[in-house]
């Protein structure tokens, strides 16, 4: 147990996460004790757990140190997964077993479990370690203990078979089960509590203690009239913004806050609708309705100094019902600019009505409230302030009180969430597939677009100079810049540093084609590095400054005109393509102009990774996919390559922008746990959408490139091409739905939508049948498919460019040079048995043999246990594996490894590479990097003072370890 009061004030807590049909066998069927779990969900710093914190005596969190690492885990707080997952087109839900299913599961468990007794029994018999036979011992005691518990439970269902807890639960029953009558977990009762938006979508939901429930519910809702029939969808997205991680902290006092109101940009312009009837129709005259500082505030920069940002150019800040991204300003600077302006008479903004003393000047915000104008350092609108949403009609002014107070009631402490960054990558950034399928291009260009790529592929293979000797420096950079636990990078390039010779070892040289082959596959997927970087949006900020000031009567004339940007990041006057994730068509590309600005550059303290937009009468918002200014970024790209072929794209053919006219009608329920649970029910299915939304929308693209590109150009082969582009228009839509559904539901039927679009005849194909007729059948995939997705599928060369840049990928990078064969024992010193200090410990080389044999099992598990595609987004999978590795460290560094039982190991490793063929037979077959790397991460000192150094032996000392660190 830890005391609260030391615990690391950012530091996040780690939950157990659990399948709900799992929990329901622990809770209601009483297997929790042959049931095993893991703490891998995660309740992040923010101002939620921050608040759980402050309930010392119900909310306990136990410390865990691993190898001088330290986490926290608590019992207070369960997350719970449905399973929601389509494969191959099926879909996978959660639901109970009946009886039948679970007494064979038991049965099976029970056998398992006996034949692991048996399996230990064996290698005690054979074994002469002392130490791995008491292991062995431990281990049967334990085995047989779960046996026993199996047993009796298998006796005790089987004796109430009949009872209802053991017939098969459907998965929406098995979901109102738990969401209204709450589980039981350790002999302590929990009630379903809340969720994220992001959870929804993931079937996913936190139940917590009964003790915390109430006063938990009390601060989240913070004193909502929550009676009768209200939006309970938004309701939940929006009481759960005190969850969100925050990277820090910041106090605003909201005596210092001003509202004004929200502007909308009212105008027409030439569009592509799609409405509930999810059919795509053209407008000349679309009539367009945009709020132009959604989700956006202006700070002063005395605030964002205090909070140690003040050399940033935004904050995303959370706190109850809030959400907003505040935009460094010199609030201050701008009120005195103008004050002075207004009491001067010979200015042309001269009011006499303002009073001249500046300290004394008083402003009235959107709710009647009047302000010193001292006092305003933060200047926000109603769409940051959810809670109005509920507020009732008439009573915003009220409801706004009710705000400020409890925001005073937590210390005026609001979360930051992020800031903006510049790429990791230098001057350049990744792009997505779906950015590169939408361009209209033929080979050359895509050989172009690559040429980074390639080179780079190339470097880390090896160029050869004048004298024939290959540079290995490009890839032993990539090890450096790459390093991680999970990985064997920081060990290969050390070795590298004391011995270049390593590699032409087998070892080295299988290594190193394994993450060429990993990084190729990574640019097949799409993945080029291009001069581009990410901005957040801000939107005419001026227009907020002078509306503070004149209010509603402000006339909306923004400093930008047109399709005009204004970012410090590239040049002006210079031209510069804009693209927004998620991105699926062509008609999401914007064209923009960079232009310098004296009152940007006067009022806003703007970083290069901030571009102000011009909103008033410009179809930006729509264009960027539903672009609004609470924290969404968009990658500006000054790669002349990818200009130039966005605007040959757009020459090519006209592609209007996609208008989203769905009318979402308003679906109030009661405050109740039954409504909750329908509600996520319906919201679970919006996260397989997203990729079946993305996937249908290139798909459509991929055969739109396809039939211009193989077809002749007949009235036929335009109307083909008309209809894919509405498929393209409706899947463009349907993303934002699927996005914005956890918070937004609405009456369309997206899967009905997506098979009409799958089924669709134009992007069918004739194929021959066995007698010989002629029929449409549907298209096999392109052969990018197999590098974006999961699904396994048929697939065929497309004339699209994401299959050009395969075709190039796999064709146009001739393979690395040879390196003629190393022994990995030419490495190793030659030393004695006296150098050596005495004989190897055999039996320390057993247990560690046995743990990394144990270690790879596992991660290999884990490593199946999901989509490869997920990589690093499955976070419950890499807390997994990071444990995994924290936990064998752990192991490892507390042994006393001599240098003679360090020798031994590499010797023997070095016996598993004696020729240029790899010994798959022995004790170290499967396990030889991870032994290797995992003895270098714990023991580097001893592990590195037995390898050669380059200029040996003239020097058989090893190189400083100093010199290598630095």
């Amino acid at each position: 147990m830890v005391n609260n009061k030391i615990v690391k004030v950012n530091k996040s807590v780690y939950i157990p996460s659990i399948e709900a049909e799992t929990i329901f066998d622990m809770s209601e069927r009483g297997l929790e004790n042959i049931t095993m779990y893991e703490y891998v969900g995660m309740i992040p710093w923010s101002l939620e757990l921050l608040k759980l914190r402050a309930y010392k005596k119900r909310f306990i969190e136990n410390e865990i140190s691993k190898n001088g690492k330290v986490k926290f885990q608590t019992d207070a707080v369960i997350n719970i997964k449905f399973k929601n997952k389509m494969k191959n087109g099926k879909q996978f839900t959660s639901s109970v077993r009946g009886y039948e299913n679970l007494m064979s599961r038991l049965l099976n468990q029970f056998k398992h479990l006996k034949k692991a007794i048996r399996d230990n029994e064996k290698e005690i018999k054979l074994s002469n370690n002392k130490r791995m036979i008491d292991k062995l011992e431990k281990s049967i005691s334990y085995l047989e203990n779960k046996s026993d518990l199996v047993k009796g439970h298998y006796k005790r269902i089987k004796a109430d078979r009949d009872n209802v807890i053991y017939h098969e639960i459907k998965a929406d029953d098995l979901r109102n089960h738990l969401y209204i009558n709450g589980i039981n977990f350790k002999g302590r009762h929990y009630k379903f509590y809340k969720r994220t938006a992001s959870k929804s979508r993931q079937s996913q939901g936190l139940w917590i203690l009964d003790e915390l429930y109430e006063p938990m519910k009390e601060w989240s809702h913070m004193g909502l009239s929550l009676i009768g029939k209200i939006d309970v969808a938004s309701l939940c997205a929006y009481e759960s913004l005190v969850s969100s991680s925050l990277e820090s902290t910041i106090e605003i006092n909201p005596k210092n806050i001003f509202v004004i109101d929200d502007k909308f940009s009212e105008f027409e312009y030439p569009a592509i609708e799609v409405g509930n009837d999810l059919k795509a129709k053209f407008n000349k005259k679309a009539k367009i309705k945009n709020n132009i500082w959604d989700g956006q505030a202006l700070i002063d920069i005395s605030l964002m100094q205090k909070a140690n940002r003040g050399n940033k150019g935004m904050a995303l800040l959370r706190s109850h019902f809030f959400k907003s991204c505040a935009f460094n300003c010199n609030l201050q600077k701008y009120l005195e600019d103008i004050h002075k302006e207004m009491t001067n008479p010979e200015k042309q903004n001269y009011d006499p009505t303002v009073n001249p003393n500046y300290t004394k000047w008083e402003l009235t915000d959107n709710f009647g409230n009047v302000v010193f104008a001292k006092d305003i350092l933060f200047l926000t609108t109603p769409s940051s302030l959810k809670f109005l949403k509920f507020a009732g009609k008439g009573n915003e002014k009220e409801a706004y009180a009710n705000w400020c107070n409890h925001v005073r009631a937590d210390r005026n402490i609001m979360g930051i969430c992020k800031s903006e960054k510049a790429s990791k990558y230098g001057d350049r950034s990744f792009t997505s597939y779906q950015m590169i399928n939408t361009l209209d291009v033929e080979k050359q260009d895509i050989e172009d677009l690559a040429a980074f790529e390639v080179d780079f592929i190339k470097g880390l293979q090896g160029k050869k100079d004048a004298n024939g000797t290959f540079d290995e420096k490009p890839f032993i950079n990539y090890l450096v810049k790459n390093k991680e636990i999970t990985n064997a990078y920081q060990m290969f390039s050390d070795i590298y540093n004391i011995n270049p010779e390593v590699v032409r070892t087998r070892m080295f040289r299988d290594y190193r084609a394994k993450q060429i082959s990993n990084y190729r596959t990574k640019v097949k997927g799409g993945k080029l590095r291009l001069e581009a970087d990410y901005c957040t949006v801000l939107s005419c900020p001026e227009l907020m400054l002078h509306t503070l000031i004149s209010g509603n009567g402000h006339k909306l004339i923004s400093e930008l005109k047109g399709n005009q940007i204004h970012t410090k990041l590239y040049d002006y006057e210079k031209e510069y393509t804009l693209v927004r994730n998620p991105h699926n068509s062509q008609n999401n590309f914007f064209k923009s102009i960079n232009v310098d600005n004296e009152f940007y550059n006067t009022y806003l303290n703007l970083t290069n990774n901030i571009v102000v937009i011009n909103s008033i009468k410009s179809p930006i918002l729509d264009q960027l996919n539903g672009m609004d200014m609470d924290s969404d970024t968009v990658l500006i790209f000054n790669s002349n390559v990818f200009n130039r072929m966005v605007n040959k794209t757009l020459e090519n053919r006209s592609y209007p922008i996609i208008l989203n006219t769905i009318v979402s009608e308003p679906n109030p329920v009661e405050l109740t746990n039954e409504n909750i649970a329908e509600i996520d029910r319906r919201t679970s299915k919006s996260q397989g959408w997203i990729g079946e939304v993305t996937n249908a929308a290139q798909f459509q693209v991929s055969v739109l490139w396809d039939i211009q590109n193989t077809e002749p150009n007949t009235p036929e082969r335009q109307k083909k091409i008309e209809k894919i582009l509405k498929n393209v228009a409706i899947c463009v839509v349907l993303s934002n739905v699927a996005i914005d559904y956890s918070k937004k539901i609405v009456e369309v039927d997206v899967d009905k939508a997506l098979r009409n679009i799958r089924s669709c005849k134009e992007a069918k194909v004739n194929a021959t049948n066995k007698k010989g007729k002629s029929k449409l059948v549907t298209r096999n995939k392109p052969m990018f498919w197999k590098y974006v997705s999961t699904a396994d599928v048929e697939i065929t060369e497309f004339y699209c460019p994401m299959d050009l840049l395969i075709n190039h990928i796999n064709n146009d990078i001739e393979k690395g040079g040879y390196r003629k064969n190393l022994p990995f024992g030419d490495l190793l010193l030659d030393l004695s048995s006296e150098e050596l200090g005495g004989k190897a410990d055999d039996k320390q080389i057993g247990d560690i043999i046995e743990l990394l044999k144990e270690f790879t099992k596992g991660i290999n598990k884990i490593k199946s246990s999901g989509d490869d595609k997920e990589g690093k987004k499955c976070k419950e999978r890499q807390t997994l594996m990071e444990d995994s590795y924290n936990g064998l460290d752990a192991k490892i560094a507390k042994k006393s490894i001599r240098k003679a039982t360090m020798y031994k190991i590499l010797k023997m490793i070095a016996d598993q590479y004696d020729g240029t063929k790899l010994k798959k037979t022995n004790d170290l077959s499967g396990i030889v990097v991870h032994l290797l790397n995992t003895l270098y991460r714990n023991h580097s000192t001893t592990f590195l003072n037995l390898l050669k150094s380059d200029d040996y032996p003239k020097n058989n000392t090893l190189k400083s370890l100093q010199t290598l660190a630095g």
